[in-house]
């Protein structure tokens, strides 16, 4: 992670505030998304927990 960071990242810039994984172990792939701003994003919560689940489901093509 602090590889990728700092190639990504200039010293100083602000790192992401969320990184979601995801991982397909059956078909070997995998997903890095970075959300460098809305910290209430992927946030899974009693009300909501159900579409989140599905929401963040892997869905690789």
């Amino acid at each position: 992670m602090d590889a990728y960071l700092g190639g990504r990242y200039r010293p100083g810039e602000r790192f992401p505030v969320k990184v979601l994984v995801q991982f397909d172990r059956t078909a070997g792939k995998h997903e890095v998304t970075f959300e460098d701003i809305d910290e209430d994003r992927w946030a899974v919560k009693p009300k909501n927990f159900r579409q989140m689940r599905e929401q963040l489901r892997p869905k690789f093509d």
